[in-house]
């Protein structure tokens, strides 16, 4: 055993992640932390590695431990492009360590680094933990989930896609009892019924046998409060009931399903070319970054671009963006209205609340922009009254797409979008791309986002 956990608890901000935590970690695990943005996943790892102090609880760490720790965000290398600092990161921590602690760690890497580092993780001597919401790469890698949900971490031993089948289980049983209830609840009614109908009947008779003094007038009373007391404990057990059973499948059920509506141009033709590129090179102050591109893509087409960390993917979005600049040669045709949304979501301002964002976009009245944000889940005051500097990861994306959503677009272009998305949110996501009527253009190492987004067959630019 190289980490013992007991009783961990974690809060900020008056917001509860977890409470009463324990768990051991042994040499040779592969566990793979996993819950929403928010739910306290990179905190739990910076606890174990002890670069946070506790809150509550106790973590005791054998003597002879040492923790190799890369965090999301690698501050080292500046001039180095985002994959190259995590490798650099990573083959320092590596180095001596008998626990290695990832914190998303395939967010900047392309399709080849990604099956480097799994080939790596696999063959590492000592203890792996790791927040990922890669599905691919959580299919192949851990044999234990930790997974934060609902304040509290469930301890699951075997593969990922063991744990969403056990989910699914759960899920149909949970659809299956909250059936049996809603039969319950006709029958628990219809007794109520009969139990009125015989209360009346007696206090009907109580009365005669008043007159007749043959019953006290307080009997027919509590005969009538009896029947409708058990009725009505009966009527509370099965609402607690049910009220339990929809907030686990809430809980265990993708976001709910929205169907929102994008604007398209008013002279939209699905038999039309959204790009047409042809001999195409782009670049910067006349450096050639990427050249040969021969693009045919139709109106309601996708299109993945593929390729390594600096292979030139981003600088052709750009270029198709219209950015006169970066074109260098070749025949372009790309249309005018065209929504881009990248990983640093540049489209929203920080300062401004999620209603101010989509209001600063569209004349709409209030209610129907309010009405157009839930579309995109955000529905409480709170949730759209609050900053742009203070939305996750998600939010910030799902943001994004609401205000595209308001102003006609033609194509979309989107650039490494999943990074630090939760899995749910990055299921609902795909789900909206996938309903978009228009072009789209996606930039991605998530084979299973591409699939979600584009199908088993998308069109493919390799660079």
């Amino acid at each position: 055993m190289l980490v013992d956990i007991s009783d961990v608890a974690l809060s900020f901000e008056g917001k509860v992640c977890f409470e009463g935590f324990s768990a051991k970690i042994y040499n040779g695990d592969r566990i793979a932390l996993i819950g929403d943005n928010g739910s306290g996943k990179t905190q739990l790892l910076k606890l174990l590695a002890g670069i946070t102090e506790l809150q509550a609880g106790r973590i005791t760490r054998n003597d002879g431990l040492c923790i190799g720790y890369v965090p999301q965000t690698v501050e080292e290398f500046t001039e180095a492009s985002g994959g190259e600092r995590f490798n650099r990161a990573l083959s320092g921590a590596v180095e001596g360590s008998n626990l290695l602690i990832l914190d998303e760690p395939t967010n900047h890497l392309d399709t080849h680094n990604r099956a480097s580092l799994l080939r790596m993780l696999k063959k590492y001597d000592g203890a792996l933990i790791f927040a990922s919401h890669d599905e691919d790469f959580l299919a192949e890698l851990p044999d234990k989930l930790w997974h934060i949900n609902n304040s509290q971490i469930s301890v699951f031993s075997g593969s990922y896609s063991d744990y969403t089948v056990l989910l699914q289980k759960e899920r149909e049983i949970l659809q299956t009892e909250l059936a049996q209830l809603k039969t319950e609840k006709k029958r628990a009614h219809s007794s109520l019924m009969k139990e009125q109908k015989r209360a009346k009947k007696s206090r009907a008779t109580g009365e005669k046998g008043i007159k007749n003094h043959k019953r006290p007038p307080i009997m027919a009373g509590m005969m009538k409060a009896a029947a409708e007391n058990t009725a009505g404990q009966k009527a509370t057990e099965l609402k607690e009931k049910r009220e339990y059973i929809r907030e686990r499948l809430d809980e265990l059920s993708p976001m709910h399903e929205r169907s929102p509506r994008f604007i398209i141009p008013s002279n939209f033709n699905k038999t039309d070319t959204a790009v047409h590129i042809i001999g195409g090179s782009a670049g910067y102050n006349g450096k050639t970054i990427v050249s040969g591109v021969n693009i045919v893509l139709s109106a309601t087409g996708r299109l993945v671009l593929s390729g390594a960390n600096g292979s030139g993917k981003s600088t052709l979005a750009k270029a198709i963006l219209d950015s006169e600049k970066l074109r260098l040669s070749g025949e372009w045709y790309t249309p005018n209205q065209i929504g881009y949304l990248d990983q640093h979501y540049i489209n929203l301002k920080p300062e401004k609340t999620v209603f101010e964002s989509v209001r600063d976009v569209s004349d709409l009245p209030v209610s129907l922009l309010r009405s157009h944000l839930g579309d995109f889940l955000f529905y409480t005051n709170s949730e759209v009254n609050c900053k742009v500097c203070e939305l996750s990861g998600g939010e910030k994306a799902r943001l994004s797409l609401a205000v595209m959503a308001l102003s006609p677009k033609a194509l979309l272009i989107l650039d490494e979008i999943t990074n630090n998305i939760d899995l749910k949110t990055k299921k609902y996501i795909a789900a909206l791309l996938k309903e978009f009527p228009a072009a789209l253009i996606l930039i991605s190492h998530e084979l299973s986002f591409i699939r979600d987004v584009c199908g088993e067959t998308p069109l493919i630019f390799d660079m």
